[in-house]
């Protein structure tokens, strides 16, 4: 039985009373959009909804996406937490009957809420304060290696499912649903992680406790960068990603990022270094520990020629023009990536002060695609969208879901972190929009050699460059 699309747990939603089963959240208050419908973030397989009961706050996470054996894997993980205890993980319940749509009853996650930053939130504010970012690496080496003494990896870590406090000090995991226990090595993997975080040969058959340890590597690298020069956030156009994204962690050889962090002192050897990780089997990617102790010797030498261009824009999600109504229709209900160029924003404060901005790719009094920003989207931030963005071009990823203004429809995103717009150049946005191609999956086993990025011969490049005249 397919789980039910996010619209449907809203409409849902917003009656948790005859909706919700755990008496407790039936007596909680949904955080609600300034539409008066229950405000959802969505992630890769759920939709979460904040729910208020009292003086305390939980996470509702949905599963609108299959997953293998959902209840079986999350009671492992439970089990498992619970005898670890710690200060990483949150606690949480798995109910298999847990929210009523229609006539049928559906699993949910109820999660303590977890206070603080996301890790990508926390690094984009504070890039220009060394200490904090140093007090960051501290915290993410002593996580990895206490996971590793665990024997268990949280299997997505990333700029979203690691959330900070005490100034860098404290580091918890959300999202388990690609949580590697040992009592489900028998199940396989359930999903790949975030692209700009995983190993180029991270696939199906990859799954063991080591699932991190890029991670881990990548991360740090990345923090090591921004303490050596804050102003490489920008020069990579960070935000969905820290520093390094999918394209230079499949082919470093050819990547600018790699090739400019190589001449920047304090980080040039480590970057070295995790550019050979990157071209090595999956099988030979060190622990963070490992990595960090090669330090005192010197690194493999990386071929760094000219970068080539032409490379296909690679994205886990469909890449649709956000200014074509007919072609996003499709789509509702489903993650994609939105390329468009802003038409129109609007700032809007309700009766309460409460702030919200409407971010339109059309004329948002006829049918159009635009981004919701709630108040909790712009919270300690200094790129707040205005005026200034029309004719910019911008790029998101959520879930595209359909509403009604009047006898107009608007299909939209909702966006509660700021680091889920990111401001593109026209030529790139041409380049996502008419170059993208689904993902080929990578056919190697945890014991074999990655595939590596395509032979990229002369002919190739130039049919790329006749089919995108601006690239």
């Amino acid at each position: 039985m397919p789980y039910p699309t996010p619209t449907q747990y809203t409409e849902a939603l917003q009656h948790p009373r005859t909706a919700l089963f755990d008496l407790e959240l039936k007596q909680g208050t949904v955080s609600l959009t300034p539409y008066g419908v229950p405000r959802p973030i969505c992630g890769n397989f759920a939709v979460a909804y904040t729910v208020q009961v009292g003086s305390t706050k939980h996470a509702v996470r949905c599963f609108y996406r299959q997953s293998d054996k959902l209840e079986q894997r999350y009671s492992a993980i439970s089990r498992k937490l619970k005898s670890l205890g710690g200060p990483y993980f949150a606690e949480f319940e798995f109910q298999p009957h847990g929210v009523r749509v229609g006539a049928e009853s559906y699993p949910i996650v109820k999660m303590a809420w977890v206070e603080g930053q996301t890790l990508g939130t926390f690094v984009e504010e504070r890039r220009g304060n060394k200490s904090e970012l140093q007090r960051l690496r501290a915290s993410m080496l002593r996580l990895a290696t206490d996971l590793k003494t665990y024997g268990i990896a949280h299997g997505d870590i990333s700029a979203d499912n690691l959330m900070v406090n005490l100034g860098g000090r404290s580091l918890r995991l959300i999202d388990y649903d690609g949580m590697f226990v040992e009592e489900l090595r028998s199940l396989g993997s359930s999903e790949l992680g975030q692209r700009h975080f995983q190993h180029p040969g991270r696939n199906q058959q990859c799954w063991d406790a080591g699932l991190d340890q890029f991670s881990f590597i990548e991360l740090y690298v990345a923090l090591l960068a921004l303490e050596a020069d804050p102003g490489i956030w920008d020069d990579t156009d960070s935000g969905d990603f820290i520093v390094f994204n999918a394209r230079d962690l499949a082919d470093p050889s050819n990547s600018d990022t790699f090739k400019a962090l190589m001449g920047v002192a304090g980080v040039a050897e480590e970057a070295e270094r995790f550019a050979e990780v990157c071209k090595d089997p999956y099988d030979s990617i060190p622990s963070l520990e490992e990595f960090l102790a090669e330090a005192s010797k010197p690194p493999a030498r990386v071929d760094l020629p000219e970068p080539m261009r032409g490379l296909k824009y690679s994205s886990d999600v469909p890449v649709i023009d956000a200014s074509d109504f007919a072609a996003c229709l499709k789509h509702v209900d489903q993650r994609v990536e939105l390329v468009g160029k802003v038409d129109e924003v609007r700032n809007v404060h309700s009766s309460d002060g409460d702030h919200y901005v409407f971010v339109s790719f059309g004329n948002w009094r006829d049918d159009h695609v635009q981004l919701n920003i709630w108040s909790q989207g712009l919270v300690a931030t200094v790129k707040s969208p205005a005026v200034s963005w029309r004719g910019e071009w911008v790029s998101t990823v959520g879930v595209l879901r359909s509403g009604k203004s009047g006898d107009h429809t608007n299909l939209s995103v909702t966006i509660t972190d700021l680091r889920q717009v990111k401001k593109i150049g026209q030529v790139e946005a041409e380049h996502r929009l008419g170059s993208w191609a689904v993902p080929e999956p990578v056919k190697v086993s945890s014991r074999t050699e990655p595939v590596k990025a395509p032979t990229r011969n002369r002919a190739i490049v130039e049919a790329m460059k006749s089919a995108r005249p601006n690239a």
